[in-house]
């Protein structure tokens, strides 16, 4: 089904990771964005780890956008969902 209005398109983005990152992709580069399956993987592995303190290691091949998915496109989507949200609170030491 096609998308027929803005607000349609802009929860897909709120509630879609893969969908926000394909999309915020063209902001950051020229390029052209390929989805591979392994990028599902990465995704699905994200959206578990919402509400805990994980530690995972991503293998895929060079320039595969692993840093792009996690580091840049995850947080964005993190941060939109839930402005409050501090990914670094549980590794910074309390003193």
């Amino acid at each position: 089904m096609p998308i027929s209005t803005p607000a349609q398109r802009d929860a897909i983005y709120r509630s879609d990771f893969l969908a926000f990152a394909r999309k915020a992709f063209y902001v950051f580069s020229s390029d052209t964005y390929s989805q591979e399956w392994f990028h599902e993987s990465i995704a699905q592995r994200l959206n578990g780890s919402i509400g805990r303190a994980t530690r995972q290691i991503i293998n895929a091949p060079p320039r595969a956008l692993k840093s792009y998915l996690v580091s840049v496109a995850w947080t964005a989507f993190r941060l939109g969902q839930d402005p409050t949200h501090n990914s670094y609170a549980s590794v910074i030491p309390k003193t």
